[in-house]
């Protein structure tokens, strides 16, 4: 008959026992090895649980609805935080775990290795506990039986390594430099034949134009064909025989790639190495452009016909400037000191040039490094060389820049020139003064010649016979004559003296009309049309601007053509330098000026005969004896455009007219 008795073990549930007749004389010896096995579980520390299924009473068949523990070691009940007594008949959906999932979990779990009676394994994380565990699950008799092994340090280690992997493989990837370990594949002889790609950042990647799953594990001479070329693969080879780093630039040319790189390579283990590459191509190239320009600017300094020299200061023990030590020095300064310009840099300025310290020069220096201040100034240096500079100083870093021009000879130049001008004054001085007293000295006997001659036709015309009076008749109009070349030469000699500092704004319609009034005669003799346009104002001389403009229509009048109308026209405009087509100076590229064109459609001339119309005394061949005149009305008109600082040009046609273009500064210096 079965009843239900204690199983001996304190503390544990009851279970169906037999209480026949025993004919096993080994049962407490059973026992015994029952109680053994309990003990060596509760010593474990490992959890230990004992599942024993529940089955359903109303279904058919019967099924299991739940497992209940029916035992459990100490280590168990510790992580369960609960009494063992309290652990047992305990069942998993009813009291052993909280979480929904994970009840389902486990009696899922313990039913298929219920019912299979085999065995499994499975990871779970327990979130009361927060702890992770690796369970083994195995079918022992009418239960199962499960051991757990905490594994949280694991998990957590491994977690901790992924982020740290994850981390470094960030780093490695988020550097400008690539990246790339390789192990070198060796021959049956041992000797190294090429390498393996091990891993690569993703910028190598792009260095190579490849993706990183396409490298990994290939060829390194596969990926990259030409390194046995480049000279790449043997100093792979050599750090992993020396197993000493190599760090070098190196341009690998081909594979796309055609760029400077500075690479490192550190020997991996036994058999592989690991390579930084840093893209240096630009830097390359802004060194090359720098030792270019240093180059050029090296060539310059040394070629320049300044003298170019960079000062550094000496400082005496309380900290006051004292001297200046030459840096840079070209070799202008070198030939005034009459040393080569290598050895000069280095010594100190007071030693070739000691008057520098007393003469102002070396307070100036010292005001510029010390405040940056900036200077250029002329400079006479008298000691022992006697030239002239004009000198610029500047600060550049912790040095100052002194260059300076020899300007002696222009000195010397300006000197003889300001002496010539001195000359020149006194010169127009006597000819104005010799002009003068000619006009009187010379009018008085002509006016007396002239006198005469009438006088003698006066009194003995009756007697006189026609070759008499065409020998009279000559006498009077050369007389005439004589007194226009002894005027016009007054008015020559007047308008080269013409002071600047008196000239006043002219209105040049004004001055032209009071022209037009004075050859009114002529002008309505000839039946002359003349024609003004935009005639504006200027600043000049109203008395010499009115003898141009007088000698210039004078001209137009006199040699206008036969059975021909003339027509005169003046026109003037607004003009900057570079637009009127005279050859000018750069400086006057930009400079305003008046350009005036009278033109007219009179006889005109070639123009061969351009330029000498404007010299003194100078008629052209086939005016000479047809037109009355003395040779100096042009030459008037070119001195009074030059004395103010204007210029002139003629251009002519032969029968077809004369143009003559002025060009008159807006304001006269």
């Amino acid at each position: 008959m079965n009843h239900s008795q204690e199983t001996g073990i304190e503390g544990y549930a009851t279970y169906p026992l037999d209480t026949g007749p025993i004919k096993d004389v080994g049962f407490h010896q059973k026992i015994n090895a029952h109680e053994c096995a309990v003990e060596l579980l509760d010593h474990l520390l490992e959890p230990v649980v004992l599942y024993l299924p529940v089955w359903s009473e109303v279904q058919e068949p019967h099924t299991i609805i739940d497992f209940e523990v029916g035992y459990v070691n100490k280590e168990a009940a510790d992580t369960f935080n609960i009494r063992k007594e309290q652990l047992l008949s305990q069942q998993i959906f009813n009291n052993v775990y909280k979480d929904s999932t994970l009840k389902a979990s486990w009696f899922n779990l313990l039913a298929q290795v219920y019912e299979t009676g085999g065995k499994a394994e499975k990871r779970y994380y327990d979130p009361s506990t927060e702890h992770h565990y690796n369970l083994l699950c195995t079918r022992v008799g009418k239960g199962i039986l499960t051991m757990a092994r905490d594994i949280t340090r694991e998990v957590q280690s491994k977690k901790e390594k992924e982020q740290q992997a994850g981390f470094i493989a960030s780093m490695l990837n988020a550097t400008i430099n690539g990246l790339f370990a390789l192990e070198a594949v060796r021959d049956e002889e041992g000797e190294i034949i090429d390498f393996r790609f091990l891993k690569l950042n993703e910028t190598f990647a792009r260095i190579i134009g490849k993706k990183e799953e396409d490298v990994i594990g290939k060829s390194y001479s596969a990926m990259l064909p030409l390194a046995k070329a480049n000279g790449l693969f043997e100093l792979k080879c050599q750090v992993i025989e020396t197993g000493e780093t190599i760090i070098k630039e190196a341009f690998y040319e081909g594979d796309d790639i055609n760029k400077w790189y500075l690479i490192a390579i550190t020997k991996l283990g036994e058999n592989g190495i690991v390579e930084m590459v840093t893209d240096i191509t630009e830097m390359k190239r802004a060194k090359e452009e720098v030792e270019r320009l240093a180059k050029r600017f090296e060539a310059v300094i040394s070629t320049s016909h300044s003298g170019i020299q960079t000062f550094k200061p000496v400082y005496d023990e309380q900290g006051e400037i004292v001297d200046f030590r030459m840096c840079i020095v070209n070799q202008t300064i070198g030939t005034y000191i009459g040393q080569a310009a290598e050895s000069l840099s280095g010594q100190l300025a007071s030693t070739y040039f000691p008057a520098y310290k007393t003469n102002g020069l070396f307070e100036i220096y010292k005001d510029c490094y010390e405040n940056g201040t900036c200077s250029q100034f002329d400079f006479h240096y008298e000691d022992g060389y006697d030239v002239y500079f004009n000198l610029q100083v500047a600060k550049i870093d912790d040095e100052i820049l002194v260059s300076l021009t020899d300007h002696t000879a222009l000195q010397h130049a300006q000197r003889e020139l300001e002496a010539s001008i001195a000359d020149l004054k006194r010169s127009n001085a006597s000819l104005e003064q010799f002009a003068h007293a000619a006009s009187h000295d010379l009018q008085e006997p002509l006016r007396k010649i002239m006198l005469y001659a009438e006088k003698f036709e006066e009194r003995y015309g009756d007697t006189l016979n026609d070759e008499a009076f065409g020998f009279i008749e000559r006498i009077k109009t050369s007389g005439k004559r004589m007194r226009r070349l002894i005027q016009d030469l007054l008015i020559f000699a007047e308008v080269g003296g013409a002071n600047r500092d008196a000239f006043e704004e002219v209105d040049l319609n004004q001055l032209i009309g009071e022209v037009l009034n004075d050859l009114e005669v002529a002008i309505s003799e000839r039946d002359a049309v003349i024609w003004l346009e935009g005639l504006g104002k200027i600043k000049g001389d109203s008395l010499h601007l009115q003898q141009l403009f007088q000698n210039l229509l004078s001209n137009s009048l006199k040699y206008s053509r036969p059975d021909v109308r003339p027509h005169i026209t003046i026109v003037s405009k607004a003009v900057v330098g570079k637009d009127t087509g005279f050859v000018l100076a750069p400086q006057e590229s930009e400079k305003p000026f008046w350009l005036i064109e009278l033109k007219d459609n009179g006889q005109g001339f070639t123009q061969e005969q351009a330029t000498q119309i404007f010299k003194i005394f100078q008629r052209l061949p086939q005016h000479r004896t047809e037109y009355a005149g003395t040779g100096i009305g042009l030459a008037i008109v070119q001195r009074v455009v030059e004395n103010h600082c204007g210029y002139i040009r003629a251009e002519g046609i032969p029968d077809e007219g004369a143009t003559f273009k002025i060009l008159l500064p807006v304001r006269t210096a």
